[in-house]
């Protein structure tokens, strides 16, 4: 009787653990988390070519110049030849008289050989080339039909070569006086180099001509 009241007890104490361990295998088990993937960054755009013709200093002048046209009141200024047009670098008028245009100067240098011309007479103040514009050069149809038969106010006009020839106004309309300098400055620009002795009585201007041909 003690036996059998032995495995009665040891039958109701070890039957609850049996369940709880079948309770166990029949609940399904947790599925794993799937990890996703790493986002990747969006492809980055192609970066350009570099340039096959770089920024020079050149170039960086050109793209800061001036426009090259020519403005209306520039063209009443000048005189016309063989398609291009001339100028002084001032833009004083053509026609204008050596008494308009210099009032402060004697009107026959002959008789002032040792006057100097200060700062304030336009051939010896600095003055920018407009766009559009080049320095002149001499030749036969610019001495006949641009200096000689006009004044420009001034006594001497002077060239890309830097020759200075009589205006009408001058002593010998058409004829070359001297060789006269042309200073430069890359921030003031360009003005005629002081003269000395005789040769400070004369005054002149720089004579310019438009870079493209008009029509007549």
């Amino acid at each position: 009787m003690e036996v059998e009241a032995r495995a009665g007890a040891v039958g109701r104490t070890t039957a609850p653990g049996r369940k709880a361990a079948e309770v166990r295998e029949r609940r399904p088990r947790a599925r794993s988390k799937s990890r996703s993937p790493p986002r990747r960054p969006p492809p980055r755009a192609p970066r350009a070519a570099p340039s096959s013709t770089p920024m020079t200093g050149a170039s960086i002048k050109a793209a800061n110049a001036e426009p090259e046209e020519v403005t209306l009141e520039q063209r009443q200024n000048s005189i016309e030849c063989d398609g291009h047009l001339y100028a002084t670098i001032d833009f004083t008028r053509p026609v204008i008289s050596f008494e308009e245009g210099c009032p402060t100067l004697v009107q026959d240098p002959a008789e002032a050989s040792h006057y100097n011309p200060n700062e304030t007479t336009k051939g010896l103040t600095w003055a920018k080339l407009s766009g559009g514009w080049e320095f002149a050069k001499s030749s036969e149809s610019v001495i006949d039909k641009v200096i000689k038969p006009y004044p420009w106010g001034t006594h001497l006009i002077v060239t890309a070569d830097e020759k200075a020839y009589h205006t009408a106004k001058g002593q010998r309309p058409g004829t070359l006086e001297m060789l006269w300098d042309i200073d430069k400055d890359a921030h003031h620009g360009f003005r005629l180099a002081k003269k000395v002795g005789r040769s400070a009585q004369w005054h002149g201007r720089i004579l310019i001509r438009s870079k493209i041909k008009f029509t007549s």
